[in-house]
């Protein structure tokens, strides 16, 4: 049950980085966000096991985030 899953995230991976190419040099900062488990309802609706892994909140990934287009810029 998760291959549309896994391939949507392919297809966000290689839609950014042929994006990247598409802007470059404009001044567009392109980033995919895919973070590792975070603490949302996605586990609890795909029925996917979480023993043994180590959650981020969403809190946590936004400013993992805005941290990598800081040191993209300027």
């Amino acid at each position: 049950g998760m291959a549309v899953y896994a391939a949507s995230k392919s297809y966000v991976i290689r839609f950014t980085e042929a994006l990247t190419h598409e802007v470059r040099g404009s001044g567009v900062t392109v980033l995919a966000l895919s973070p590792g488990p975070t603490r949302t309802r996605f586990f609890e609706r795909s029925n996917t096991g979480t023993s043994g892994a180590q959650f981020e909140t969403p809190e946590q990934v936004v400013s993992t985030a805005l941290r990598a287009l800081g040191r993209r810029r300027g």
